[in-house]
């Protein structure tokens, strides 16, 4: 008689991710690359949790709760994915049986990506999954606004009835009990106090689910609203620490120009007088040939020199570049490029960049230059696109090539271990101006660098000393 084969919860978990994966095809036409690329990253996440799992029942349910969550994450992450797509993708699953909304909306709460975007852009991440995962008519965020007084800081699904929903925000920051027919809401807290409000106008019985994930989803935003709060307060530090290391930059360039390329001079003139003396000293003797041509040599490079010493002095001196347009500055580099490499890149330079602070004109030169010398030294592309885009909003950079790729977080390991800075110096530029900065490569290609630095508030001037 046959032995029954044994059940292997594992097994069944990974039957389970490829069914689930089945079931959103039915959703691909609608938007077949996104989806697709979403649901393949959240496979490989939850494969990676199955792995640690001990073997028993509930690891089917529990990894597919974690599929549902990464995938509705990376959905509503995405700024150019329709609205509606998280929220259809997680009805599939759950009519299909391999989710719940409560499971995968804790799971998408928790995820850590949420804490790697901007922290106005993870707000509105985890008031989209609320949405989604409970299907309320609105959520929003109260908080203080910049006055002092009670205001929204973020809201999904429609402006939110400000008269009930403030009363209930109000009062949920005062530490009241507070109830409100047809709303739910709970405290955002900091330091053990609230902080702010999080309301929502949930769906006809459904105000137990949503109170339930809207007690998730406050842990991620006061993670989320601390670092906003971080992130204001060393702005002013950081952008007077940029000021400080232009003003110094200015300074060496001054420094060089008015030192040690004033004494370069001087030896040039020595030189020449120098050679004037020998000549009349070695008048008709044998080896005045062979000394004159040692001295040419000497002539050519204290000549070297000087030049090297100039465009030291140029490429610091913050002015400068300041005086040039971007596009100019830009060509520059690009000349280089094109005839080491035959590649001719299709360039898109849009809005106003002359009027980008100097500050952030020389990083994103610094970044432009060091993606093209990678392209260059080790991508053997064939095709480069890049574009340059100012607006209200600041100024954002993409470099695509389309060579052999790599795995960034290999090759920043290894650029650490050997002392150079590289991408992680790309990275440093970008961060030291408040900016961001992502790269994306794979082995194979293609590789994508893209900046995005905000736009740059002068500080007030100050006021003389006469008042004026």
């Amino acid at each position: 008689m046959p032995k029954p084969a044994r059940h292997n919860p594992k097994a069944a978990a990974a039957a389970g991710l490829d069914r689930a994966c089945d079931a959103l095809l039915a959703l691909a036409p609608e938007d077949p690359e996104r989806l697709l690329c979403a649901a393949a990253h959240a496979r490989e996440r939850a494969e990676r949790s199955l792995a640690s799992f001990a073997a028993g029942d509930e690891a089917a349910g529990a990894v597919l709760n974690q599929f549902a969550g990464t995938l509705m994450a990376g959905l509503v992450a995405d700024p150019s994915s329709p609205p509606q797509l998280a929220a259809r993708a997680l009805a599939r699953l759950e009519q299909a049986g391999y989710a719940s909304p409560a499971g995968a909306g804790h799971e998408a709460l928790r995820c850590p990506s949420l804490l790697a975007l901007e922290p106005g852009a993870a707000i509105e991440c985890v008031l989209g999954l609320l949405l989604a995962c409970t299907g309320a008519r609105a959520v929003s965020l109260w908080g203080a606004g910049p006055t002092g007084r009670l205001a929204p800081i973020c809201a999904a699904g429609g402006t939110p009835r400000r008269g009930p929903a403030a009363r209930l925000a109000r009062e949920l920051i005062a530490g009241e009990s507070a109830r409100r027919r047809g709303a739910v809401g709970v405290p955002v807290r900091r330091a053990g106090l609230p902080a702010a409000a999080l309301v929502a106008a949930p769906r006809a019985g459904a105000a137990r689910l949503t109170r339930a994930l809207l007690e998730e989803a406050s842990s991620m935003l006061a993670a989320i609203l601390e670092r906003q709060t971080l992130l204001a307060r060393n702005a002013s530090s950081e952008r007077a620490l940029v000021q400080a290391s232009e003003r110094r930059l200015t300074r060496l360039g001054f420094d060089l120009h008015d030192g040690p390329l004033q004494e370069l001079i001087l030896v040039s003139e020595d030189l020449a007088l120098f050679r004037e003396q020998l000549g009349v000293v070695l008048e008709g003797r044998s080896g005045k040939e062979l000394l004159g041509g040692r001295l040419d040599d000497l002539d050519a490079r204290l000549a070297g020199l000087e030049r090297a010493m100039r465009r030291i002095s140029t490429s610091v001196h913050a002015s400068a570049i300041a005086d040039r347009a971007f596009a100019d500055s830009f060509e520059d580099m690009l000349a280089p490029f094109r005839s080491r490499t035959g590649i001719d890149p299709d360039v898109e330079l849009a809005g106003e960049l002359d009027g980008i602070s100097t500050s952030q004109r020389m990083a994103l030169l610094s970044v432009l230059g060091e993606a093209l010398n990678n392209i260059r030294e080790h991508s053997g592309a064939s095709a480069v696109s890049i574009s340059i885009v100012s607006d209200d909003s600041g100024v954002r950079a993409r470099v695509l090539d389309d060579g052999c790729g790599f795995d960034v977080e290999e090759e920043l390991l290894r650029a650490a271990r050997r002392g150079h800075m590289g991408l992680a110096g790309v990275y440093e530029r970008v961060r030291l101006l408040g900016g961001h900065c992502r790269i994306e490569s794979r082995r194979g290609g293609p590789s994508e660098i893209t900046v995005a630095l905000p736009r740059w508030q002068a500080p007030p001037a100050e006021l003389s000393a006469t008042g004026a």
